[in-house]
């Protein structure tokens, strides 16, 4: 990954890096830690659009809950939170709501956490990240946690 981090830094502009991150914290086939350390990296780039800024830091907090840590994603939930209102960003609310719904189905909330994927699946379509959205329409059809 070390190579990887010195030709993105190397080759590319902060916004389209971070885009390129985006997509790599969003890969299920690598570790949850992995992701949330090319989020960070990605979130500490000057310059980020809002709407962009806003989808890493929703997707940073899935990463941490996914990776075990939930008081960690917890903490920086009310970012997040601030972040995908500020901006708008219908992709970056679609993740925020599949990272919560993980948040409330770890803490025994399974009412909303169920509620939060329905809401996650609504918006899903004008989301850029299909792997989450399919995880979304399945879990909602068979009563199970994302």
């Amino acid at each position: 990954m070390a190579f990887a981090d010195t030709s993105l830094r190397e080759t590319l502009p902060a916004e389209q890096e971070a885009k390129v991150r985006l997509s790599i914290a969003g890969m299920f086939s690598i570790s949850p830690d992995v992701r949330v350390n090319t989020g960070r990296r990605a979130l500490a780039l000057p310059g980020l659009p809002p709407g962009l800024r806003a989808q890493h830091l929703a997707c940073l907090v899935h990463n941490l809950s996914v990776g075990g840590h939930h008081e960690e994603a917890r903490a920086n939930l009310a970012e997040a939170r601030g972040a995908v209102a500020d901006s708008c960003d219908a992709t970056a609310l679609f993740f925020l709501d599949f990272a919560e719904n993980g948040l409330e189905y770890f803490d025994g909330r399974f009412e909303r956490a169920l509620e939060l994927t329905e809401m996650a699946a609504r918006t899903g379509s004008a989301s850029q990240d299909h792997a989450r959205e399919r995880l979304t329409w399945i879990s909602g059809s068979r009563g199970c946690p994302v």
